[in-house]
């Protein structure tokens, strides 16, 4: 984490959002309480003097500074003090950090009225900061590295700090922990003698889009589309749209490559970019077909409007006419997911049908997934779709003679999902190689850069660590290299 730090040059200066500022004004003094306010909860008993006191909880901090902007004139005045409401105008909490504790950031934003008195070119004023968290944080993170699974720490600030550990798996196993003295945060189950490990799933295909040697011509495109043109190797490293060919409706390529043996209960997951336009059309889809060519399930991420920009995510179990059409959506907004370049999933256990949509900042590896995400869940009650997949297909559309907009298909990899007999075998969730995050701060569980909830164990508790020494055992011994960061906290 990265900010940047008023220089000390012998009087007090800060920085807001990574600008110092001495671009705009200079400080004359600023306003800094010793503690937030703090909000006693007591209840009061009739006929009982006094009352019975149950603590109190920390309010906002508020942060009062005085400033001086000072023109050429009268004009230059007027230009600085826009300048400065510009800059401050952030609508949001953003870092605040004083050249008299440069290792120390609040998180603020601007509240209530900014008079500013003005005397010919010179302007004065108070800037009005609040901190809806009131504690202020180290700019720098603490980042230990554990030695034989043991985290020995030392928390500098004044209140408990949430820490990110970090582990990477060097054997399989069924559960990682990170225990204190009182408590503990569990991913998975540990495996009893009765018990044999058991992968949950296995891959059966890793694609990475280098090479379209595997596969060849598809065919079972859905509804009206139609096949043209050829699909391109980009750089062997994706597959893209060498041509489009012609047609009145959608049209385009498709490929298609076949698994090793046909899956009942799989996951597909597929790292691709629709990017669309304003005057483009187009979509992307990844069609399962079953050993007849039939479809079992398909994705799509398209755009259907030829004179405005809207991607929408679609996910079906068969084909359009006599399939169902669990999930379609544009997301929480229009235009929520534009440009898109991430994750789409589809996963059948049993009859439970799941999709997932899921934009990612880097996806060079499988992970680094941010909040951009919209899925579903779908139970096929009539067992109508059931028939086990064999094959994957790639269709790259275009519609009539619109714009194009760009789709390509950077991964694929298919899985076998296995059933787990509890009283006989517990699921081995990781793999060597896996990376495994506890962040307690935003109380979140990540596998590969993927949030995932369900590998909490129910009786864990998210740590944080007191002022002082403390330490973190990592179980079960000798399976992650781990380390733990943190921010540490003051009041």
């Amino acid at each position: 984490m990265a900010f940047i730090i008023p220089q000390q040059i012998g009087y007090l200066h800060f920085t807001y959002d990574g600008i110092d500022n001495e671009q705009y004004c200079i400080v004359s003094n600023a306003k800094r309480v010793m503690l937030p306010t703090i909000t006693d909860y007591a209840v009061q008993v009739p006929k009982r003097p006094g009352q019975y006191y149950y603590g109190g909880n920390y309010g906002a901090r508020e942060i009062d500074v005085d400033i001086n902007i000072v023109g050429a004139d009268e004009t230059d005045l007027q230009g600085k003090i826009r300048a400065i409401a510009q800059w401050l105008d952030t609508g949001e909490d953003k870092p605040l950090i004083f050249s008299d504790e440069p290792d120390k950031v609040y998180y603020a934003h601007l509240n209530g009225a900014t008079d500013i008195t003005q005397f010919i070119r010179l302007g004065q004023g108070t800037l009005k900061f609040i901190c809806d968290d009131p504690f202020a944080y180290s700019t720098q993170d603490t980042v230990i590295q554990a030695v034989n699974d043991i985290v020995q720490i030392t928390n500098n600030g004044t209140m408990p700090a949430y820490p990110i550990i970090k582990g990477t798996i060097r054997a399989p196993g069924t559960f990682y922990a990170a225990v204190m003295a009182d408590k503990y945060v569990m991913l998975g189950q540990p495996q009893s003698v009765n018990q044999a490990p058991i992968k949950p799933e296995e891959l059966v295909l890793d694609d990475g889009c280098g090479d379209l040697a595997p596969w060849q011509t598809g065919g079972a495109v859905d509804g009206t589309d139609s096949i043209a043109g050829n699909v391109a190797e980009y750089g062997n490293y994706a597959f893209n749209v060498g041509s489009y060919g012609t047609g009145s409706g959608c049209h385009g390529p498709a490929i298609k490559r076949s698994l090793a043996n046909p899956i009942q209960d799989f996951k597909v997951d597929v790292l691709c970019q629709v990017k669309n336009t304003y005057q483009g059309m187009g979509k992307l889809s990844i069609i399962l077909l079953d050993v007849n060519g039939s479809i079992v399930g398909q994705l799509t991420v398209g755009d259907y409007w030829a004179a405005d920009a809207e991607n929408t995510v679609r996910a079906m179990a068969g084909r359009t006419g006599s399939g169902v059409k669990f999930f379609e959506t544009y997301g929480l907004w229009h235009g929520y997911f534009n440009g898109f370049q991430g994750l789409i999933r589809l996963e059948r256990k049993g009859n439970r049908w799941h999709c997932l949509f899921n934009e990612m900042d880097n996806y060079e590896v499988f992970g680094r997934l941010n909040s951009r995400r919209d899925e579903k869940y779908w139970i096929d009650t009539s067992n109508a779709y059931n028939a086990p997949i064999a094959q994957v297909e790639i269709y790259f559309g275009a519609y009539a003679s619109y714009p194009t907009i760009i789709e390509q298909v950077d991964d694929i990899k298919v899985y076998k999902l296995n059933d787990v007999n509890a009283d006989t075998q517990q699921a081995q969730i990781f793999q060597s190689g896996d990376t495994v995050e506890i962040d307690c701060a935003k109380a979140c569980i990540r596998k590969n850069g993927e949030i995932q909830m369900d590998l909490l164990d129910l009786g864990s508790t998210f740590l944080s660590l007191p002022p002082g020494n403390s330490e973190i055992d990592i179980i079960p011994q000798g399976m992650a290299d781990t380390e733990v960061s943190f921010q540490q906290r003051w009041l």
